[in-house]
């Protein structure tokens, strides 16, 4: 079954970001460590790196070794277990260390574009996801 149609998907997220050695502050990330894309056909979209690694909801899931819940995260998409998705579209939402993601997914013989909220904790180690249709997932840094 894809994961995002089961209610979610997994991400990973790398570690406290820094700027020029000083620490950033908890709430937010700094523009150069996140580069959004933008509205020029000629910039790319990617995930900001703070997002990037294998995420699961729990360590459990973290540890399987099929990853049947886990979420890797890339700069250009997401990739799970039965399914993937490219990354078309990235903005921020005006919240504290959150963007609005668009997906197009491909997996199990299907094809879906869906628009996901991606919340990173202060210390980066937990990610909550908001789909449109309301359904979240909390999802933890797997190590």
């Amino acid at each position: 079954m894809a994961v995002h149609r089961l209610g979610f998907v997994v991400l990973a997220l790398s570690g406290l970001l820094t700027s020029g050695g000083a620490s950033v502050a908890a709430n937010e990330i700094p523009r150069e460590a996140w580069s959004p894309g933008g509205s020029s056909s000629l910039e790319a979209e990617i995930i900001p790196p703070a997002y990037r690694g294998r995420w699961a909801p729990s360590a459990s899931a973290c540890a399987d070794a099929e990853g049947v819940q886990r979420l890797s995260v890339y700069a250009s998409g997401v990739d799970s277990y039965e399914n993937g998705a490219r990354l078309t579209r990235i903005t921020q939402t005006g919240k504290p260390r959150a963007v609005l993601l668009r997906l197009s997914y491909e997996g199990e013989g299907r094809f879906s574009d869906q628009e996901e909220v991606w919340t990173l904790s202060p210390d980066g180690r937990q990610l909550e996801i908001v789909v449109a249709q309301g359904r979240s997932a909390l999802l933890i840094r797997c190590d």
